[in-house]
């Protein structure tokens, strides 16, 4: 599924080791991991994203406030928090 441009991993057990397959998926648009264990490390591999468009983090180890200092670094990819 190499050519995937939208994924919904929300609502699951998904922990940070998991993220390093995400990194081969160089169409994907829309990532939804509200309500997964992830943290800040998620947003190493978004770095390898290069089509991403909109993130979604609410409800996970990050704050509103930790994903809102990480915007600046992905001006093309709509940061979804602060729904805590």
């Amino acid at each position: 599924m190499k050519n995937i441009t939208r994924l919904h991993l929300h609502k699951n057990p998904l922990a940070n080791a998991d993220h390093s397959l995400l990194s081969s998926l160089n169409h994907l648009e829309l990532l939804n991991l509200h309500s997964t264990e992830v943290n800040k490390i998620v947003f190493d591999v978004v770095k390898q994203l290069p089509a991403l468009k909109k993130l979604c983090l609410w409800n996970t180890a990050l704050t509103n406030n930790k994903i809102k200092a990480q915007q600046e670094l992905f001006p093309n990819t709509e940061l979804i928090g602060g729904l805590e």
